[in-house]
């Protein structure tokens, strides 16, 4: 029996280098980009389809998400039913996932019984029927949560926080109204459908175990002709207006709590200082040990959570701090975030916590490449931005190579709190 002295923590070593998996391409006989990522130990493989279906074309904020969850509700094959039935008895499952650019769909299979998912998975994807009593059904219950969440803070300031930085009438910025659920129709789904599903607008993604007949299988079930291969589409044009800098407050009767968003407009991931600003928001707010973290939730007791994000639309990029506290304490906390910004600005990080948030990040990195599955989702996020795992490397040097200097700049050029935008939610 091994004695452990628990007194001393185990030895650790620097993370050197990350190893990324290999991403194949290939295309289908239409076109259609394919990206193998062959790897793993079990028999699962999961198949993404993306197309440049999200809500940026969109006059109604419902339509490309409605459109997206509606192709499970029935094809010209199967019922909603008989597609439910299936998956089951082959173990089969399958998501939907819906953004400002693209929309996609996910099917995850066990690999001996890919090929008979994938013929029903095609079946929806393709050709959906948009069933009337389902359509009802999901306006209903959607129109439900629509209404449930006028009731909630955090999402009333989210609200408003993204429209008043982007515009209430650019997609990045539009809050869906409640005239909306009766705006929309089957025929909007249908045409949306016609319009952006198909083998122009589409990228495939497949990872898991793979074997060398996977390209083959697509090719029967994606790559012919009884596809219409379609037109890209060209995007609506948008100015983002200037940015409402100032404070914004929404009562909200009864509310238990007051709901804080601020920040502002910022860079994307396409900017070369994008990466060193990510590390600057993990020291600020990003993860569990952060300042604001440590400030207004373990020393001032303001909060029971408090986090900051940074996060990269396509044509643009939101910096932002949330937080639900106490509605009489909305303002204090609003102080005590600026104020942990302000030291950001001022003064240079100590090298501990410096290389404490940097092994933070390496340890994270590690975490969320690892798999097969997990890899494909990150390599999605990278697709959809015409980027590769370089991306990953260059963010791993600039983790290892940054410097408190280097943190004080870039949180001078892009944290200026005279330019944010602050939304208070809330009994005031």
């Amino acid at each position: 029996m091994i004695n452990l002295d628990r007194k001393t923590a185990p030895g650790s070593l620097p993370i050197e280098a990350i190893q990324f998996l290999v991403v194949k391409k290939e295309v289908l006989q239409n076109g259609i980009p394919v990206y193998q990522i062959n790897a793993g130990t079990q028999n699962i493989i999961k198949l993404e389809l993306i197309f440049e279906a999200g809500h940026w074309n969109c006059k109604n904020p419902l339509l490309a998400d409605f459109t997206n969850r509606m192709l499970i509700e029935g094809s010209l094959k199967y019922t909603s039913s008989e597609i439910a039935e299936k998956f089951d008895f082959y173990g089969t499952f399958y998501n939907f996932e819906c953004g400002k650019h693209f929309a996609s769909v996910q099917l995850y299979s066990l690999g001996n019984f890919f090929e008979k998912s994938i013929e029903i998975f095609e079946s929806f994807v393709k050709f959906p029927t948009f069933p009337e009593r389902e359509f009802k059904v999901h306006l209903k219950n959607d129109y439900q949560q629509y209404m449930l969440g006028r009731e909630k803070t955090e999402l009333l300031a989210a609200e408003a926080f993204y429209s008043k930085i982007f515009g209430n009438k650019h997609p990045y910025g539009i809050i869906t109204q409640a005239e909306d659920f009766q705006k929309l129709s089957i025929e909007q789904l249908k045409l949306h459908h016609n319009q952006y599903y198909h083998p122009a607008a589409c990228k495939i993604i497949v990872a898991g175990l793979l074997d060398n007949t996977i390209l083959e299988v697509l090719n029967k079930y994606f790559g012919g002709s009884d596809w219409p291969i379609g037109t890209k589409s060209i995007d609506r044009n948008f100015e983002f207006e200037k940015p409402g800098l100032d404070k914004f407050a929404i009562t909200k009767k009864g509310a238990a709590q007051a709901s804080i968003r601020l920040g502002k407009r910022t860079i994307s991931k396409h900017h070369e200082d994008y990466h060193g600003l990510s590390i600057v928001n993990t020291i600020l707010g990003g993860y569990f040990g952060s300042r604001l973290m440590t400030n207004l939730r373990e020393k001032s007791a303001l909060t029971y959570g408090i986090y900051s994000s940074l996060s990269s639309l396509l044509y643009s990029g939101v910096f932002s701090v949330a937080a639900n506290v106490h509605s009489e304490q909305a303002e204090n906390a609003v102080n005590q975030i600026i104020n942990e910004i302000s030291i950001l600005r001022e003064q240079l990080i100590s090298a501990k916590e410096l290389e404490m948030v940097k092994n933070y990040l390496r340890g994270e990195m590690l975490r969320v490449f690892d798999g097969p599955l997990q890899v494909s989702e990150i390599y999605t996020g990278l697709l959809n931005f015409n980027l590769d795992f370089d991306y990953y490397q260059d963010y791993f040097d600039t983790i290892k190579s940054i410097q408190p200097e280097n943190i004080r700049e870039l949180a001078n050029k892009y944290l200026n709190t005279d330019s944010f935008t602050t939304v208070l939610a809330g009994n005031f």
